[in-house]
């Protein structure tokens, strides 16, 4: 499926060297550096790039569509699951009270390491 709209990315420093982390779910540290999510801290967005080093541009989309690499050999992504991020930011479907989560998944998932369309809607869920 073709998106007519770019993601809305924004640039920070990249916390760590982050070259293996593209499409993975981020946040924003205290520092004000972007860095892989775990399932505790506050979502910002999907990482666009690659940066392989501290401190180099790193740009982290916070709006529209975007692809990201989810998880669902667990529990199966069903098109508009709410995707939180795992413990080593990987999305996973969610359905738990006060989640942090990235958006809506736009297409299904039933396997690990997936890339797939997400509408970015980085949000605490209730449920």
């Amino acid at each position: 499926m073709a998106y007519e709209i770019e993601p809305l990315c924004l640039s920070y420093p990249a916390n760590s060297d982050l070259s293996a982390k593209q499409f993975y779910i981020g946040y924003l540290t205290t520092a004000g550096n972007v860095a892989v999510c775990n399932s505790a801290t506050p979502v910002l967005g999907i990482i666009q790039d690659d940066p392989d080093t501290a401190g180099e541009a790193c740009s982290i989309a916070v709006a529209n569509v975007a692809k990201c690499y989810v998880n669902g050999s667990d529990t199966a992504i069903a098109i508009m699951d709410w995707i939180a991020p795992n413990d080593t930011g990987i999305g996973v479907k969610t359905t738990t009270d006060k989640d942090q989560v990235v958006g809506k998944a736009l297409e299904a998932a039933t396997g690990s390491g997936v890339l797939i369309p997400v509408q970015i809607i980085p949000v605490t869920i209730d449920v």
